[in-house]
């Protein structure tokens, strides 16, 4: 796939940098598919896999996936992620889809943090999502909060190289 071809290096560079796995997904339906996976240094190693799917609402790059759609596709897909607090997501998808970037704060699995943001195709529709994840030891709100320009900025990087 050329996307997964393009974005490799960017998400190479991304993982040298912050030490964490850094993951890239698209959507499938109700759920996102990992296209590729790039562990990172610490001496973690997450559960997730290439080729993986899971819920849109209970993941950061599936939140990332779904910044511009309908509120009421929010609410929809919430309901397909029972672990989730309805409206604590949904007010966190409206500060998301404002800032362009989205936070999994052990949605999807307890310990595990991740900072995402959408990968836009030159008419501007997100067509993929990176996310940078590690467990809340090495991700504190602080530094969360730290990364969102620089995922931002190399979400923007692969979406630039796919033109």
């Amino acid at each position: 796939m050329p996307l997964k071809e393009l974005a490799r290096p960017h998400l190479q560079e991304l993982s040298s940098i912050t030490q964490d796995t850094v993951h890239l997904g698209i959507r499938d339906e109700d759920e996102v598919f990992y296209l590729e996976k790039v562990p990172g240094q610490r001496p973690i190693e997450l559960r997730s896999k290439v080729g993986e799917r899971r819920s849109l609402a209970g993941t950061g790059i599936g939140k990332a996936l779904m910044i511009d759609l309908p509120k009421t596709e929010w609410q929809r897909l919430n309901g397909l992620a029972p672990n989730l607090v309805l409206k604590d997501t949904l007010t966190r998808m409206e500060h998301y889809s404002q800032y362009d970037y989205c936070f999994d704060l052990e949605d999807n699995e307890e310990l595990v943090r991740c900072v995402a943001s959408p990968i836009r195709n030159k008419y501007g529709n997100i067509i993929a999502a990176i996310s940078v994840t590690s467990i809340k030891t090495y991700m504190p709100e602080s530094r969360m909060n730290n990364l969102i320009h620089v995922v931002q900025d190399y979400a923007k990087r692969i979406s630039n190289s796919i033109g």
